[in-house]
């Protein structure tokens, strides 16, 4: 039992806890005193060393009992007894040889064993935000305790859904069920972001309306039209509607809207659609955002408007600390609720109660019986008998109640005898008296109350009570004194008198009265109407009462069915009533009671609460009981309403006393509602089952014990059979005598029957005898002793005698071949008018006056009624031991003997005794018996097993033999209606007879074949119970709460758990063959109208009844998946077995030491390994299987990992390990992910998992590391639904671990978290290619918060410890997910300018992971982790090991293929200052401090933000500044070949203006701001400018004086056409302008675009200020500003971060306005804003046209991100990132030329003045200086030679010639666009010589088509005229014509410019000065600048097709020829010459 887990807890010895200590822990989870963990939930707790996982070991075994058993005592059987004391000791005794008594026994009398888990009372501690609105922030120091600092912070109260068991079961029963929650609650859920975290089972899309407000807004600039925030978790794309295509003529010319109306062949072969906006995920437009920003995200920025922006904090920057609560699972559900998954996965019941039916009981007590008639007081003996009727079902449901009415003084007139018959019982609760006092004109009695119960309450069910007299006269003459005032009432009393003396002891019927007990009342309760049933009152006054004529047969139901219809009786009516008092204790309508307990909740009433509440609707333990604490009453006055008067019986109150005035009844007994705990569930329920069980299970245990029993109830008979199980060993029979015809026989008519129950008929009873050799077991009516006879009340004067009599009783339970009831007719001398032909009772010798007082009395016959019959049973050979049984259907009509002739042998006799001539008695009999059946094949199966243990070993085989050939086989035809009240007693039958049958027979087939036999009627059982409950899962309470309270095991045998798995092994390899349709409900009438062919007209009702009965039967055969789909229920009896056989049992509960002594742990386990490969095997094929049985697959894997969960505490933990390990090898295939995610997640939610997977144990983490593997093949399958599946597990696992006590201290959340660096490494393996696969906004917020919750975890030196030992390319990975997550948490939905509501689940995510990011920064990037602990010197060395790879061919190491990649990733390869490797580290996380800075600035989180400074920024700027910024970038000592070249100087630059970007936004535009500006950004400014700021600068200005000849004017133009730098300054600033230069303000704009080609930015700049600090002009201050306005605006590319430094620290001199200005331009620049949009957004595109045979999903969205497949395409071997395969000839012409012209129009607006500059495009480091232009020409080639390939590759002529066509068509579409860079790709194809000679393919061509290649070849020509013009015309002279240029058009003016003109000029007087040729300059301008209008022109508004862009950017270069000679071969080949 985990010996290894143990060893380190403490010896002290084990505290037993009572089991009342233990029930009082579950119900109140924050007192843990008596638990077995001792946990601490104060703020401290004691201190562990570090690093030690035992820490957490010990605290979590202390003394673990994983399972006991407990006795727990039915309340039951204490009542109701019908047994006798000696057949319960012959039971006991071992000379009982009959198997079903003792397992009745067993089960009805003998204490409960149940099997109880030490659960481990999950303490969890609640999540305090750390940032909370309109609260103070918390400063904390640092060794504040982190308990302590979240105590102050009241968290948010949001309602998160939780995991809750379903009751059903299909696909979708891992979604968890939410707690009830009102319809407001639900209204805001909907609009929570996280609400559903624990929903992710439904996808959805929700399109949100934009914001109207037109107030500037910091919303999420992801996308303005939609939003992320969902109702449901998961998204789908916005839907695609489909237009229908236009239908268009071949058009021979075209117009401008040709742009907007989308052209398609005649034949409709495309289809057009509308797409509509795509919404990228977090993670696509994290990554977008990182390398762009929108323009819009700073301009939202604006200190002056924004007061957040200005110093809100006081305090030294220094002091200011505000930590995280390190709670970062509690943002994603704030009100996590623990769930354990095995009640949502295995849909186990959690505290499951034993089942009982539900009952509205109540107690009845008669208070009152009033007459009219006065003078009938006191006069005569009367008695009442009530009892309950359904008329709607037509059955009497109660036994008889009988009490009298007799006064003190009427009793005392009694004989003694008679007066101890009537007297009430001393254990019936009564108050003072025993007996009746006056009152007015009423007897006032204080009869004792009775407990009804109904289990089936209806609003036609009648209390009906019968009034007996003493049978002095007819019915007629009795009612005569009641009606009206006799005159001679002396006289009557007289007679009256003296018949009283002889025939007190006998009764007659005479009144009878009625009235409705419920009321129908119609609730709405959750949204459905429903009907619920209450008392109609809490008085019964039943007036009045109607005479009872007994001429006429009596027929209750009858009567009351007349009463409904005419409202009235014929009866003569009585004035008298009874007022009976009715005493709620439970209802069985749960909704009433349901709605009762809520009002009361609310406090919607004035009554007091309840002592507990109920929302279960699940039968309770005890049934459902309604404790009130003595406001009892006032409940009654809210569901038991008064109503008026009813015809068919008064329901009024008395005058002049209200119902609510009226006090509680004094007969209450106190102690009946003391606030108790019952013993209802399971000592381990959680809180939510605590909730569920209170109302049900409140006192009931007292209650039942101590008040309740056979006496004190009334017997139900419920209308229809209960399905429930039996609680009492009851064998009780119920006769109901209703005539008996005697009118031949003389003095017939005055009739009374005595009955006997005899077990021989050797003597037959006189009427003199004593001895009448009967049983003691008929039930007295008033007393309910049992006695041995009982007679019946008198029939008087009628021909035919009618009686209404009930006669209870308790039968014998082992039945007897003689067993009967005899019936005894006596005539009764009334009138004094005896007969001498009769034989009437000697008065002097008889002995039987107690029974019959002093009456004349004589038997006139007999009758007998047998009640056992002989076991015959159809079909078989057998004839058993045990021949009798309990004939089930007795005789309704007997024959009556004659008295005189009827003697002993009766029973074997009868034909020859004389019957009375037409004398029959006619009854009716009611058995209620737990013990006898009426299905035969169970009679036939309990005999037998009878025989088996009864019967010699010689015969014992041959008894086998029968029962696996003619009894098991039948299992199925058992009717298992009439089984299920058996199922506790026949389940211990057969795993009786299992585990017993190999200690009976030697013979091994024999027996394998019985245990066979006998598993398979199990789960035959099982499932023939199914069809009645409608439950296969553990949801069946019945089959559930066999295995938790009645199963045991079988003494002196195998154990169970070996024979059962044995056995269950064997099945699974060979299972049932035979198969069978599911059933369906009304199949088998569907089946009868195809067999029969009849259109369903049925022949006859008999041969239908026998259809459904073969159906029935076939249905009940087991199936080949069966035994998979009741596996819980195999699995669950398993480990019971194992405990029982290790229970150490004491008083009330056992604790198991060890659980195998009667087996071994090494046999168990091999069977067990065995078990697992088999199971599995069998769960594959069913999943391979067609039949839809995948689900029984899946719950079939659920049972079997809730079984291996339930053996961790059983088995050693080497052998779980093996376990485990074996049954992931038995599923190898990744079909079977879903099998292992639920596998682990049952696995993992055991509450010691942690410490099971001790790092320092044999096999460490092993679960983890199971569940790690599993994970990511979840998720490289890319499949959604799988990825949703353990993201939702996962989510599950980490809140439980969040949220669990014991792991709260940060010590031991360390050991936790270490255990799962195993699970987050594999994560950052492969780049950004997971972040990518979770295109799922909620999932990818999933995953990611659960790694940061494991990094923030670790301890500091393990944090760093882990972060330095990873390789170069995984700590890039790292910090890009750090980069993605930092933008993506803050770009949710988030509203700065809303504080309330649904929005602050968002900022409290966001607010937690960027504290946690800041901790993390400052850590990782602290002197520890990167000098101390070598971080940097390590990455210099893996620099050194990367670079070798560079020119090294990797196509199957992936570790190094990682690393290789790196390589395209550097900064500055060529600097000697600094590794690339570190360049890149610190590039990372500069951008990552870079992005958390930006993104919490636009929150407007001003204090965070302060904090990312001081923590991260200040202490990586004090260390690290030198690495940051390298000096050999500014070192202009350095040769320039070799410095670093200039693309990579400017992509190390990047880091430190991305600092200084975001120093600059806190800093303030304005000198005004900046002296405002908190101290921690001045002093990260000065730290970001030191390296400049002393730098000493080079002035390369020339600074000698002026002199003549500075300046040369071209007189011709009037301009400048050269000068000295000065004098162009000073040109610039028009200080000193030629009086022949009229260029006017051209100068400035020439001058910006080209200065960077005479002078460096720092140079001038320093001019500027030297200028600007010198001059007192403010017109020449004015201009200055204006002009660096400008040049930063549109000249910033020239500036290099020197530049930059000198730029920034001038702008502090400048205007305020200026400095604003400038200052954002910079930042923008800095934050690498995007400026412009690549289309206008005004004019809506025309809708793409795209093949009908493509889904246009497949169109939208690649498997892969485009940039991740280029990454990973030679890695991974991935052809394509789409679905789909390319066919040009099947694409719409102008589609591929729209997405064509879209590639190249991008391409051409990259290209930057720079590029132009110096023939920069053909320089050797043309890379760098021309990147765009060389990409341009790049691809100008390779489509050329595509077109080329495409042409030649096809061999047939047909198909090339259509190729060809194809392209003259794309090309005709492209001149239409003005896409002449595309024309001249295709143009130069055809030119080219290997397509120019296909003669043959040209066929096709018209002329047209020709003359369209011939003038577009010449358009596009170099230097050409035509081209030119077109585009000044066309294009820039007119703005709604966009064109792409043929660049190289240009390139010949640019050389020409650069060749001929020298870029200086001699100075005509100083030969030492050198002239700036700006006339060179201007035509650069010219050229330039007219390229640059054309880029502003080049915006196409059409829609990319992210396929056809890949397929025009990437596939069709695949593969293709681009060497000449070859293709110039393959011409030849196709088109050979002639």
């Amino acid at each position: 039992m985990l010996q290894q887990l143990i060893e380190q807890q403490s010896r002290s010895k084990r505290q037993v806890i009572t089991s009342k200590e233990e029930e009082d822990n579950n119900h109140d989870l924050s007192n843990n005193k008596n638990n077995n963990l001792h946990v601490s939930s104060s703020t401290t707790a004691p201190s562990h060393p570090k690093n030690d996982c035992t820490v957490i070991i010990e605290e979590s075994y202390q003394n673990l009992d994983a399972f006991r058993i407990e006795l727990r005592p039915k309340p039951w059987n204490q009542t109701d007894k019908c047994t006798l004391i000696e057949e319960e000791e012959y039971i006991r005794s071992n000379e009982c040889k009959h198997p079903q008594l003792k397992q009745c026994h067993q089960v009805f009398n003998e204490p409960f064993k149940v099997l109880k888990r030490n659960h481990f009372h999950y303490k969890k501690v609640s999540y305090h935000p750390t940032y909370e609105e309109n609260k103070p922030r918390k400063v904390v120091s640092e060794t504040q305790n982190p308990l302590q600092k979240v105590t102050p912070i009241t968290p948010l109260k949001l309602s998160i859904s939780s995991f809750i068991p379903p009751e059903g079961v299909d696909e979708s029963d891992e979604e968890e069920i939410t707690t009830p929650k009102t319809k407001e609650q639900t209204n805001n859920e909907d609009h929570k972001f996280f609400l559903s975290l624990s929903e992710m089972g439904e996808i959805d899309t929700l399109n949100e309306e934009q914001n109207a407000n037109n107030t500037p807004q910091i919303t999420s600039p992801r996308n303005t039209k939609t939003s992320p925030r969902s109702k449901l978790l998961t998204f789908k794309r916005n839907s695609i509607s489909k237009v229908a295509p236009i239908k268009t003529t071949e058009l021979s010319g075209r117009d401008d809207s040709v742009f907007n109306s989308p052209i398609t062949p005649k034949k409709l072969e495309y289809e057009e659609i509308a797409f509509s906006e795509r919404k990228s995920s977090l993670v696509e437009f994290s990554k977008g955002l990182i390398s762009k920003k929108k323009i819009d995200l700073i301009e939202l920025i604006d200190p002056t408007i924004t007061p957040p922006m200005t110093l809100k904090i006081d305090h030294n920057y220094k002091d200011l600390k505000l930590h995280s609560t390190n709670r970062l699972m509690g943002c994603l559900k704030p009100n996590f609720q623990y769930k354990p998954l095995d009640t949502a996965f295995c849909q186990k019941i959690r505290g499951l109660s034993y089942p009982v039916k539900r009952k509205t009981k109540f107690f009845l007590q008669c208070t009152s019986f009033r007459f009219e008639n006065q003078l009938m007081r006191e006069k005569e003996l009367l008695y009442c008998t009530i009892a309950l009727y359904d008329v709607l079902h037509e059955k009497k449901i109660s036994e008889d109640y009988h009490f009298h009415t007799l006064t003190n003084e009427q009793l005392q007139q009694l004989p003694n005898y008679m007066r101890d018959y009537l007297k009430f019982s001393s254990e019936e609760p009564i108050n003072h008296s025993s007996g009746m006092f006056f009152q007015n004109n009423s007897f006032t009695t204080q009869m004792p109350k009775k407990l009804f119960s109904v289990s089936y309450p209806n609003d036609q069910i009648y209390l009906v009570v019968f009034v007996y007299r003493m049978p002095s006269s007819s019915v007629k003459d009795s009612l005569k004194p009641y009606l009206k005032e006799m005159k001679d009432m002396k006289k009557w009393e007289n007679q009256y008198n003296e018949k009283k003396k002889k025939l007190f002891r006998f009764r007659q019927p005479f009144l009878f009265g009625f009235t409705p007990l419920f009321t129908k009342e119609t609730i709405d309760y959750k949204g459905k109407t429903i009907d619920t049933y209450t008392l109609l009152s809490y008085r019964y006054d039943i007036k009045p009462l109607y005479e009872l004529d007994l001429s006429n047969p009596i027929d209750i139901i009858s009567i009351l069915k007349s009463i409904q219809k005419e409202k009235k009786l014929k009866n003569q009516v009585v004035g008298a009533s009874l007022l009976f008092h009715a005493e709620l204790i439970s209802n069985s309508s749960t909704t009433s009671n349901l709605e009762l307990q809520m009002k009361l909740q609310n406090k919607q009433t004035k009554f007091g609460s309840l002592s507990s509440t109920s929302s279960r609707e699940n039968e309770s333990l005890f049934g459902n009981t309604l404790s009130l604490q003595g406001e009892h009453k006032e409940l009654q006055k809210r569901s038991l309403s008064p109503r008026n008067n009813s015809s068919l019986g008064s329901s009024t109150f008395s005058h002049g006393t209200s119902p609510y005035e009226m006090q509680s009844s004094p007969l209450r007994s106190s102690h009946l509602y003391e606030n108790q705990q019952g013993r209802g569930s399971d000592s381990s329920d959680t809180r939510s089952v605590d909730s569920d069980r209170k109302l049900s299970s409140v006192a009931e245990n007292d209650f039942n014990k101590e008040l309740i029993n056979e006496q004190f109830q009334v017997q139900e008979m419920p209308c229809t059979p209960s399905n429930y199980p039996n609680l009492v060993l009851q064998n009780t029979l119920f006769i109901y005598p209703i005539f008996a015809q005697l009118e031949k026989v003389k003095g017939a008519k005055n009739i009374l029957i005595e009955v006997l129950l005899r077990e021989k008929d050797d003597t037959l009873p006189r009427v003199n005898d004593y001895l009448l050799n009967a049983e003691k077991r008929i039930i007295s009516i008033f007393k309910k002793d049992r006695s041995c006879s009982i007679i019946s009340s008198v029939s008087y004067d009628n021909k035919e005698a009618r009686f209404i009599d009930e006669f209870r009783i308790e039968l014998p339970l082992i039945p007897k071949p003689k067993q009967h009831l005899l019936f005894i007719f006596y005539h009764v001398d009334i009138d004094n008018k005896k007969s001498s032909k009769l034989q009437y009772a000697n008065q002097a010798q008889d002995m039987r006056i107690e029974d019959f007082g002093t009456s004349e009395r004589a038997i006139i016959g007999y009758s007998f009624l047998p009640l056992t019959k002989k076991i015959e049973f159809e079909n078989t050979q057998f004839s058993s031991v045990a021949s009798y049984t309990l004939d089930l259907d007795l005789q309704t009509e007997l024959p009556i003997f004659r008295e005189d002739t009827f003697g002993s042998k009766y029973l074997t006799n009868a034909e020859k005794y004389e019957t009375i001539k037409h004398g029959k008695f006619e009854l009716k009999a009611t058995i209620i018996t737990t013990i006898h059946h009426r299905d035969e094949v169970i009679n036939l199966f309990i005999a037998t097993i009878t025989d088996l243990y009864v019967a010699p070993n010689s015969v014992k085989d041959n008894i086998l033999r029968f029962l696996l050939q003619s009894v098991l086989p039948r299992f199925n035809q058992i009717h298992f209606d009439q089984f299920l009240p058996h199922l506790p007693v026949m389940m211990n039958l057969l795993f009786e007879l299992l585990c017993k049958v190999s200690s009976i027979t030697r013979d091994v087939e024999l027996r394998t074949d019985v245990e066979r036999a006998t598993l398979i009627s199990i789960l035959i059982s099982l499932k023939g119970c199914y069809h009645f409950t409608k439950h296969h899962t553990r949801a069946n309470k019945f089959l559930s709460s066999y295995v938790k309270y009645n199963f045991d095991n079988v003494p002196s045998c195998i154990p169970v758990f070996i024979a059962l798995t044995r056995c269950y092994i064997d099945l699974l390899k060979s299972p049932v063959k035979q198969e069978t349709e599911p059933y369906f409900d009304g199949k088998y009438i569907e089946e009868i109208k195809q067999r029969r062919g009849m259109g369903g007209r049925r022949s006859s009702f008999s041969s239908n009844d026998k259809d459904k009965k073969e159906y029935e039967h076939r249905k009940n055969e087991l199936t080949s998946y069966d035994h998979i789909r009741f596996s819980w229920f195999i699995f669950d009896v398993i480990i019971k077995s194992i405990v029982l056989c290790g229970a150490v049992m004491n008083d009330e509960e056992s604790y198991s030491k060890n659980y195998f002594r009667d087996a071994s742990e090494e046999s168990f386990m091999e069977l067990l390994k065995e078990l697992v490969l088999q199971y599995n095997s069998t769960t594959q094929e069913l999943v391979r299987s067609d039949g839809g049985k995948a689900n029984i697959a899946i719950n079939g894997n659920r049972n079997l990992s809730l079984f291996i969960r339930d053996l961790i505490p059983i088995i050693s933990r080497k052998n779980l390990i093996f376990t485990v390990k074996t049954y992931f090898d038995s599923l190898p295939s990744s079909r079977n992910l879903r099998f292992k995610c639920e596998f682990l997640a049952i696995l993992t939610d055991y509450n010691y998992h942690v410490p099971l997977n001790n790092l320092q144990l044999e096999g460490s983490n092993f679960l983890i590391k199971h569940f790690t593997t599993t994970f990511y093949e979840a998720v490289e399958t890319k499949k959604e639904r799988t990825i949703k599946r353990m993201c939702k597990i996962l989510l599950n696992h980490f809140c439980k671990l969040d949220y669990d006590m014991r792991y709260l201290m940060d010590e031991k959340k360390a050991e936790v978290c270490e255990l799962y660096l195993d699970f987050i490494d594999p994560f950052f393996e492969k780049d950004d290619e997971y972040l990518f696969i979770f295109q799922n906004d909620e999932l990818f917020i999933v995953i990611s918060v659960c790694i940061l919750w494991v990094i923030r975890g670790l301890s500091k030196s393990k944090l760093i410890q882990w972060f330095t030992s990873q390789p170069f390319y995984k700590i890039i990975n790292i910090l890009t997910f750090f980069d993605f997550l930092i933008v993506a948490v803050n770009n949710l939905d988030y509203d700065s300018n809303k504080v309330t509501g649904y929005d602050k689940d968002d900022r409290i995510l966001r607010t937690e992971v960027t504290l946690v990011m800041c901790y993390l920064i400052n850590i990782l990037t602290s002197k520890q982790a990167l000098i101390e602990s070598e971080l940097l010197k390590k990455l210099e060395k893996q620099n050194e090991s990367i670079s070798m790879l560079e020119n090294v061919h990797i196509l199957d190491n992936h570790s190094l293929m990682r690393q290789k990649q790196l390589i395209s990733l550097f900064e500055a390869k060529d600097s000697k200052q600094q590794k690339p490797a570190v360049g890149l580290f610190l590039r990372h996380v500069c951008r990552l401090i870079m992005n958390s800075i930006l993104q919490t600035t636009l929150k407007k989180e001003t204090e965070i933000c302060y904090l990312l400074f001081k923590d991260t920024l200040v202490p990586l700027l004090t260390n690290f500044i030198n690495e940051i910024v390298l000096s050999e970038l500014y070192d202009e000592n350095i040769p320039k070949k070799e410095r670093i070249p200039l693309a990579q100087k400017r992509r190390s630059e990047q880091k430190w203006r991305w600092l200084l970007g975001a120093v600059m936004l806190h800093s303030g535009f304005t000198s005004e701001e900046e002296s405002r500006a908190h101290e921690i950004i001045s002093t990260c400014e000065k730290l970001l400018l030191s390296p400049f700021l002393s730098k000493s600068i080079t002035n390369n200005n020339d600074n000698q004086s002026d002199e003549r000849g500075d300046v040369i004017i071209n007189f011709d133009d009037q301009n400048v056409k050269g000068a000295t730098f000065k004098k162009l300054v000073e040109r610039l600033l028009e200080i000193d302008v030629h009086p022949n230069d009229f260029e006017g303000t051209k100068f400035g704009d020439i001058f910006i675009l080209t200065c960077a080609s005479f002078t460096s930015p720092v140079n001038l700049i320093e001019q500027l200020w030297e200028i600007f600090m010198n001059t007192q002009n403010a017109v020449i201050k004015l201009r200055i500003e204006q002009f660096v306005s400008k040049w930063v605006r549109f000249g910033f590319h020239d500036f290099d971060n020197m530049a930059c430094a000198r730029l920034v620290c001038f702008l502090k001199h400048v205007s305020s306005s200026t400095q604003k200005k400038i200052k954002k331009y910079v930042v923008k620049h800095f934050m690498n804003v995007k400026m412009e949009t690549d289309f206008d957004s005004t004019k809506k595109p025309p809708n793409p046209s795209i093949p009908k045979n493509i889904p246009r999903d497949k169109i939208e969205n690649p498997k892969i991100d485009i940039k991740l497949w280029k990454s990973q395409r030679y890695v991974n071997a991935m052809q394509s990132p789409f679905e789909i395969k390319f066919e040009l000839l099947d694409w719409p012409t102008i589609e591929i030329a729209r997405q064509m012209t879209l590639i190249e129009s991008k391409l051409f607006r990259k290209i930057e003045p720079k590029e132009f500059f110096g023939g920069a495009w053909a320089d050797e480091y043309k890379q760098e200086l021309a990147p765009t232009l060389c990409s341009i020409a790049e691809r100008t080639n390779n489509v050329s030679f595509w077109v080329r390939n495409k042409i030649l590759n096809e061999s047939n002529i047909e198909t090339r010639r259509k190729i060809m066509k194809k392209f003259v068509d794309i090309l005709r579409e492209l001149k239409e666009m003005r896409n002449y860079m595309s024309i001249l790709e295709i143009t130069s194809a055809f030119n080219s010589a290997e397509i120019h000679r296909l003669k043959r393919t040209k066929e096709i061509l018209t002329r047209q088509d020709l003359e369209l290649i011939e003038e577009c070849s010449n358009l596009v020509n170099n230097n050409s005229k035509v081209l030119r013009e077109l585009l000044e015309r066309e294009v820039i002279m007119n703005d709604d014509k966009p064109a792409v240029p043929a660049i190289s058009i240009y390139f010949t003016d640019l050389v020409f410019t650069e060749e001929g003109n020298p870029s200086y000029l001699n100075h005509e007087t100083n030969p030492n000065k050198k002239l700036i040729n700006f006339h060179k300059r201007r035509l650069y301008y010219n050229i330039v600048n007219l390229i640059k209008t054309l880029q502003t022109k080049a915006k196409y508004n059409f829609q990319p097709l992210p396929y056809l862009q890949y397929v025009l950017k990437e596939e069709i270069f695949e593969n293709m020829l681009t060497d000449e000679k070859n293709l110039f071969e393959l011409s030849l080949q196709v088109e050979p010459r002639k």
